[in-house]
């Protein structure tokens, strides 16, 4: 088995490949978890929370697996001020092999925007990144 196994290495070079399969849109939806077609079946509406505290919502829906819709859920999160897009941008851009670490470990997924990794991101126009008027709008996800 092992010779079978390093003959198919060899054969398609397998040890050079970047990524083993391209993260996009197609396979992240086909390698999803299933979720029964039955599960909010009966379900006539849903929940909504404003600023729920966390024991509230540990105990109505942590455990439950009853939808709910949170919203100011991130109103006093440092994080909001702290996390910008220009934050991000001096982070890997003035941290050393940053970029190409997240390239090699296939850490950018791209979803449905057109770059195609974080360095094209960060390379985008200052109006774009903040969203001005007659930009084409972006997205990424960590």
């Amino acid at each position: 088995m092992y010779e079978y196994q390093e003959s198919v290495q060899e054969m398609f070079q397998i040890d050079s490949w970047r990524c083993m399969v391209e993260n996009n849109a197609v396979v992240s939806e086909m390698t999803r978890p299933l979720v029964p077609c039955t599960f909010c079946s009966t379900l006539n509406s849903i929940s909504v929370e404003y600023a729920i505290s966390l024991n509230d919502f540990r105990t109505k829906y942590a455990y439950s697996s009853v939808p709910v819709l949170i919203k100011n859920a991130t109103h006093n999160w440092s994080a909001m001020d702290i996390f910008s897009y220009q934050y991000l941008k001096d982070l890997y851009t003035d941290t050393e092999g940053a970029l190409k670490s997240v390239d090699e470990e296939c850490q950018f997924f791209h979803y449905n925007t057109d770059f195609e990794n974080l360095t094209e991101v960060f390379n985008m126009s200052d109006a774009r990144a903040n969203f001005a008027e007659g930009e084409k709008p972006w997205y990424i996800g960590w």
